[in-house]
């Protein structure tokens, strides 16, 4: 399905994309953007025809890592475009880390004599030492993951007519899952029994099978009584956990002791254990020691964190009697009734009410995969290992003269002697590190003391070892940007469609939708859409349906 706009870029919906073709062809429409695609018709008045144009809802499944988001048309239950956001919170802790690192190796190697200025990035009084966090702020990460959801939600509402949403609040107890010995409410038996739990234990556990950690290759996933409910296992926290369908049937009805040992000995009779076994040896022990992998909580706390943020926001933008709040079990009860896949958009697609029959689907099991890049960095230099900066520009491009000096009048007048154990004369070396040209420290005082010894020959060569961009544009383009690539001739020679990486020389680096990279002169290239600090592609969704059991 392809969004459509009227004459004044206001909102119409959707169209199929052989409508959409035929709209191009009779030249009554042109397109606006290629991803997500979107056209215009340019003899149609969306306040003309307001009365036929249809709601729509959006249902967004939120994740740390990956949303999932989903439109449909509420008169007739047809579900007409899937998104999934790739969202770089991870990146973004791992570069604050980083940048801490460097920070904290700078100062103990230069700065390590001045006093910490800490107060200058707090709320707190000055030389309080307190940090203070604002009050809604969040963390860079999280902040990043939550900015993604809720403009994605702004910039769909601008394309389409979406009057309402639904969206999956989840709520994990961190505490819990560090300790399962607390004592709490019990769960109570409904509708959603076994659904809730195993969303727990998923999340809990990583989605790993904590018998062989996946050396099964089975991907279903169950609720597995550590004492079988048939010896008196009860169905608390205390004794589930989490296993593929391979384990849980080669278990039985055994606990965790009588599976090791089984598989003990079933091992003593082979020459060497398989794989598998030796897998459900190491995570058999560390169950039986209370040390299961329950990994970190960080995701956990991220999700309890952006579920009352992105509340907010979507009020703000629907209003609250417009948004359908729901659970995550709800959405994998809906997502087994109604027969569908794991994945993100189809999560989405199951938040909250469905009707019984479901929704027909128009959007041909395509999903449109938006990777979070962000819009590159403004420094415009290197570091070393050690965090060194070992180059940078200045900020104020300026162009490079002939060196040292641009006549000889000049030359003669300002003539600089060479002594031993004093400092070369600032005025005698060349801005190379203003002009955008680097030159390496070794050339420098090479050439210094070429022009010391012989003044009458100033043009001798000058040793560049790289050519950076002041900035990321070049020639029309800019890091980022989607362009089609019409390669004549040469290696890859043909039409691609990518993501571009400028260079000062002219010649491209592309990254194809397809994963392949190619270079083209800029000559070559034409922009389909301007960079927007995300990265998209189509795919194809499986077709296969869940078969799994909740409780295993």
């Amino acid at each position: 399905m392809v969004i459509a706009l009227d004459k004044n870029r206001k909102p119409l919906g959707f169209v199929t994309e052989r409508r959409a073709r035929i709209l191009r062809e009779k030249k009554r429409a042109d397109i606006v953007k290629i991803y997500p695609y979107i056209i215009r018709i340019k003899d149609v008045d969306a306040d003309e025809v307001a009365d036929t144009i249809p709601k729509f809802r959006i249902k967004i499944d939120p994740g740390a890592e990956w949303t999932g988001l989903a439109i449909i048309r509420e008169k007739d239950n047809v579900v007409v475009w899937y998104g999934k956001i790739h969202h770089r919170g991870s990146s973004v802790r791992d570069a604050l880390q980083t940048r801490a690192a460097v920070r904290h190796n700078r100062r103990n190697r230069e700065l390590r004599y001045r006093k910490n200025k800490f107060w200058s990035y707090t709320t707190g009084p000055r030389n309080s030492g307190k940090q203070e966090w604002k009050e809604g702020k969040l963390a860079p990460s999280v902040k990043s993951v939550h900015d993604n959801v809720v403009n994605w939600v702004k910039k769909l509402c601008r394309w389409v007519p979406i009057t309402s949403c639904s969206f999956e609040a989840n709520r994990f107890d961190t505490q819990l899952m560090d300790n399962p010995a607390i004592e709490g409410e019990q769960y109570q038996h409904g509708t959603l029994y076994g659904y809730e739990m195993k969303e727990y234990l998923m999340e809990r556990y990583r989605h790993t099978c904590q018998y062989c950690g996946g050396a099964s290759g089975d991907s279903v996933l169950e609720w597995e009584h550590m004492q079988p409910k048939s010896r008196g296992g009860t169905d608390s926290v205390k004794n589930a956990m989490l296993a593929c369908h391979t384990c849980n049937q080669d278990k039985g009805d055994r606990n965790c002791k009588e599976y090791l040992d089984l598989i003990r000995a079933r091992n003593a009779k082979r020459k060497e254990p398989k794989a598998v076994d030796k897998a459900r040896m190491d995570g058999l022990s560390r169950v039986l020691e209370g040390n299961a992998s329950c990994g970190s909580n960080r995701y956990a706390a991220w999700a309890n964190i952006l579920r009352k943020h992105e509340e907010k926001a979507l009020f703000r933008i629907f209003g609250e009697d417009n948004v359908e709040c729901s659970s995550g079990g709800r959405t994998k009860y809906n997502r087994k009734q109604l027969g569908l896949p794991k994945d993100h958009h189809y999560d989405a697609l199951c938040v909250g009410n469905v009707p019984k029959d479901g929704y027909r689907d128009l959007t041909g099991g395509y999903v449109l995969i938006i990777e979070a890049t962000g819009r590159g960095t403004r420094f415009r230099g290197k570091i070393n290992s050690c965090g060194v900066i070992i180059q940078k520009l200045d900020a104020r491009p300026k162009r490079l003269s002939r060196f040292p000096y641009p006549d000889a009048e000049q030359q003669q007048s300002s003539r600089v002697k060479h002594t031993s154990g004093t400092r070369e004369p600032s005025h005698a070396l060349p801005d190379v590190y203003k002009s955008g040209v680097r030159v390496t420290i070794t050339d420098q005082k090479k050439r210094f003391r070429g022009v010391l010894g012989n003044m009458d020959s100033p043009e001798a060569p000058l040793s560049v070892t790289k050519v950076i961009p002041r900035q990321q544009r070049s020639t029309g383009f800019q890091n980022g940007d989607i362009v089609l690539v019409d390669k004549k001739k040469g290696k890859n020679a043909g039409k691609h469609v990518g993501r571009v990486m400028v260079r000062a020389s002219g010649y491209f680096d592309i990254r194809t939708t397809s994963g392949d990279k190619i270079t083209a002169k800029y000559t070559d290239c034409t922009v389909l859409q301007r960079q927007s600090g995300y990265q998209f592609r189509y795919s194809k969704t499986p077709t296969r349906t869940e078969t799994e059991d909740p409780q295993g």
